[in-house]
């Protein structure tokens, strides 16, 4: 296999992303990609911060599962999917 060729499952997102621009707007869609990445990740960032100091780490506690939940059901779902494509 090329270097471009990688298995789906060990490419990363903005590999994918890179590839499936054009050419001259390969830079612009990566920026705006890492912006919307690290935004999150600062939001959520502060957000905890609010939310622990609202309702301390019992609030925390109960709203953590269903994001747990959620994120392991994706990816059960893709890592089925993906054994299904290989």
């Amino acid at each position: 296999m090329s270097r471009n060729q990688n298995p789906p499952e060990i490419r990363l997102a903005t590999t994918i992303i890179a590839e499936i621009a054009r050419p001259e707007e390969k830079a612009k869609v990566q920026a705006a990609n890492d912006f919307i990445v690290f935004s999150s990740v600062t939001f959520g960032s502060f957000l905890s911060v609010h939310l622990l100091t609202l309702g301390g780490w019992a609030l925390l506690n109960w709203l953590a599962p269903p994001f747990v939940i959620a994120a392991l059901a994706v990816v059960f779902t893709m890592r089925g999917r993906i054994a299904a494509t290989t």
